[in-house]
């Protein structure tokens, strides 16, 4: 039952009605649904406990108020806490902070306990930097413009894809916040040598309607990285390069999507409809391809490595997986396809779409 409410508090979405929420406040989904969650794996428990001890090493900021969790105060007093908006200053607040006001009748057995519940209001997301473990948001449009929030996890898209925003330096100039986690990770490198690092994304994935967000999946993945690599966070060091490196990899599958693009136009598919899901399809196929290539590239990755070198090896099995699939493509085409059509006075089939391809293949990466 323990465990049942705990996960009720932190995941719970907005699916029930009752609510205690003020004019001006939004009700709460549960703190941890609403995060991207980062954590740090060593190579055991004990490892792992003093990679994510965040509060041991960052005193000034985690520990220098006196710590409050949910169960030191009343239930009417962390419901009032609440309704006040009042700002948690505090980890242990934050993470026994309450979605809901739960009652469970004393007098049931645990088999047939019924709880009943009433939604409370949230704890302000916008610039929330107490929280250490998500990835940030800079919103540039809705509610929340020129701030922060919580990066939710994508279930479609792999944890290498935000690379960037989980690793770079936090930069105003370039709307940049890195994760506490991973500045963390920095501060206690030297005391950790030249090994391996486990960084895990997990969260909740939900229905998609904006009026319940009943969580459905749980979402997890994994990035194997060097310790001395990942917190190489110099202006030319291994971060850097290798966020360069993601970037270009989704240029190229921008690159392949508009190759899928020009068969679905030649194809007469509709282009808001059947030929737009075709070209997101193949390029979702396409990143689907290289996501374990290039976890493994990733972990192989040496500090005292040619980032050059390792760079030009990543980009040679990029064009490769590429074009692996693209013959996929090629090998299904239809008469039509190698036909073609007219487009502003030049013939257009599958033969010129590949070629146009190709040389935009050569032009980024030679």
């Amino acid at each position: 039952m323990a465990r049942w409410i705990l996960m009720l508090q932190g995941y719970i979405g907005l699916s029930d009605k009752v609510s205690l929420v003020g004019k001006n406040q939004k009700p709460s989904k549960g703190w941890l649904f609403d995060i991207g969650g980062l954590y740090l794996e060593g190579d055991n428990l004990y490892e792992t406990i003093l990679l994510n001890d965040i509060s041991a090493y960052q005193k000034q900021k985690y520990n220098i108020g006196m710590q409050s969790p949910c169960w030191e105060v009343s239930g009417k007093e962390n419901m009032d806490r609440l309704m006040r908006g009042e700002h948690i200053s505090n980890l242990s607040q934050l993470y026994t902070n309450w979605s809901r006001a739960i009652y469970i009748d004393p007098e049931r057995d645990e088999e047939n306990a019924e709880i009943e519940i009433v939604k409370l209001p949230a704890i302000e997301h916008r610039d929330n930097f107490l929280e250490p473990m998500t990835v940030w948001h800079f919103n540039e449009t809705g509610d929340n413009k020129d701030h922060y929030t919580p990066k939710k996890h994508r279930p479609d898209q792999a944890m290498w894809r935000s690379f960037g925003l989980i690793t770079m330096r936090t930069s105003d100039e370039k709307h940049q916040r890195r994760p506490e986690i991973l500045g963390h990770l920095d501060r206690i490198q030297q005391n950790i040598g030249n090994k391996q690092v486990a960084i895990h994304a997990v969260g909740m994935q939900d229905d998609g309607n904006a009026t319940s967000w009943v969580p459905v999946d749980e979402i997890t993945d994994m990035l194997s990285v060097n310790d001395l690599v990942i917190s190489d966070t110099s202006d030319s060091g291994w971060i850097v390069r290798i966020n360069d490196t993601v970037d270009m990899t989704k240029q190229i599958v921008t690159i392949y999507r508009g190759f899928l693009t020009d068969i679905a136009e030649i194809r007469n598919m509709d282009m808001k409809k059947a030929g737009k899901a075709f070209a997101d399809s193949g390029a979702e196929g396409l990143y689907q391809a290289l996501n374990e290539p290039f976890r493994n590239w990733l972990a192989r990755l040496q500090p005292e490595d040619s980032k050059d070198g390792k760079i030009s090896e990543w980009y040679e099995a990029l064009k490769k997986i590429t074009e692996d699939q693209v013959q996929m493509v090629i090998r299904q085409a239809t008469t039509r396809d190698y036909i073609g059509i007219e487009n502003n006075g030049h013939m257009v089939n599958i033969v010129t779409a590949y070629k146009r391809l190709k040389n935009r293949i050569i032009q980024k990466l030679g």
